[in-house]
């Protein structure tokens, strides 16, 4: 019937739904009739199969056809082409330029090829390597640090700079800390010692919490005793 032939992906769709064994003789039944035009033969009771190659049949036929039409159409030409040769040219004539006419394009065709192109374009956009996000946040950009105040005992660049990475680590889990959260904060740390807050914040981010709280058995922090002037 032709020499060549076309696989379309909705055949392939199809087949990859019966069994690996039916899969196989279903590409070479599809060869077999519609390179030589032979019936296929499926095993009895296989319905699937039978069923996937009927769905096929029709565009194997109309593939084959329009092969054959193509086939002839090149020939004619080849014939006109060859006659226009052999005829003497007319007095006062120039040659005639050569003219060649490809075969038009269906609409299946042209699918496959947009398939195809749009195929290639994303295995490209696979290939490249991908730029790294371009970090835009700044470790030293304070949002809360510098516009708040620390309790008095943790007002210390030891315990900023421990607080400035709570807050980096924050950040980079997309939860910033608001204004309210960090005079929340500050006031559960008042009551800890310079040792048991940075404890606090340690301990927070080695167990991935997302906010702060005392260590096990912290005892508050001494405060400034108030004088008593009612006594003599």
């Amino acid at each position: 019937m032709t020499d060549a032939i076309t696989i379309f992906r909705p055949w392939v769709t199809l087949i990859e739904l019966l069994p690996e064994a039916s899969q196989l003789a279903m590409y070479r039944a599809i060869c077999r009739y519609a390179l030589d035009g032979v019936e296929p033969v499926f095993d009895y009771g296989d319905a699937a199969s039978v069923s996937v190659f009927e769905t096929i049949r029709p565009e194997l036929r109309k593939s084959a056809a329009r092969r054959a039409a193509q086939q002839l159409g090149v020939q004619k030409r080849l014939q006109n082409n060859l006659q226009k040769k052999l005829q003497p040219p007319p007095e006062n004539s120039a040659p005639e330029a050569e003219t060649t006419q490809t075969p038009p394009q269906t609409d299946l065709q042209t699918n496959l090829q947009k398939q195809l192109q749009t195929a290639n374009h994303q295995k490209k956009r696979e290939k490249e390597p991908k730029r790294p996000k371009e970090n835009t946040s700044k470790e030293n950009d304070y949002s809360v640090i510098g516009k708040e105040s620390f309790p008095p005992h943790l007002s210390c660049d030891e315990f900023r700079k421990k607080y400035l990475e709570w807050e980096n680590y924050r950040r980079k889990k997309r939860k910033p800390i608001s204004p309210l959260a960090f005079s929340r904060q500050m006031k559960m740390l008042s009551k800890l010692t310079l040792a048991q807050a940075i404890e606090a914040i340690d301990t927070s981010i080695a167990n991935d919490y997302q906010g702060l709280f005392p260590p096990r058995g912290a005892k508050a922090a001494p405060q400034n005793p108030r004088k008593d002037y009612s006594g003599v």
